[in-house]
């Protein structure tokens, strides 16, 4: 339930910092708490081949997506430098270095994650919005 003074946008923000709050914690259930069960996540574009970048669709293939992640990346900092907000959306700039693991190669750049809310205020689609091709030529070994 919103809070009657926190616009439905405000309360979307807080649940998106809320979010990155708990990744940061390692808290992968506190993550899973603010997403709808049937959560539509990076459908939107092609993975590439990158495990991290799979579609996926509900908690559990958000959970897989996590597991994904931490065989893939070493996040070495993540920083949220904005956020953007229209209607049932949130958008998030963030400054990203990762280690791409068994290539040791590092890659800093910017991306922007693109949280879509229901009317239930659950996150119902995620989206990673981000040039995968300098990522793949990474995970490959190659620099771009």
């Amino acid at each position: 339930m919103v809070d009657p003074g926190v616009t439905m946008s405000e309360a979307n923000v807080e649940t998106v910092q809320g979010i990155y709050e708990a990744f940061g914690r390692g808290d992968v259930p506190g993550v899973l708490g603010a997403l709808a069960e049937d959560v539509i996540w990076d459908h939107d574009t092609p993975s590439w081949g990158l495990p991290w970048y799979e579609p996926r669709t509900g908690r559990n293939g958000v959970s897989e997506f996590f597991g994904a992640l931490a065989a893939g990346l070493v996040i070495h900092s993540m920083e949220p430098t904005n956020f953007l907000v229209g209607a049932n959306l949130v958008g998030v700039v963030l400054k990203i270095s990762v280690e791409v693991m068994g290539t040791g190669i590092v890659d800093d750049d910017i991306e922007i994650h693109l949280w879509t809310f229901d009317d239930a205020g659950q996150v119902c689609r995620f989206a990673h919005v981000v040039d995968r091709h300098p990522m793949v030529a990474r995970f490959r070994g190659q620099t771009p």
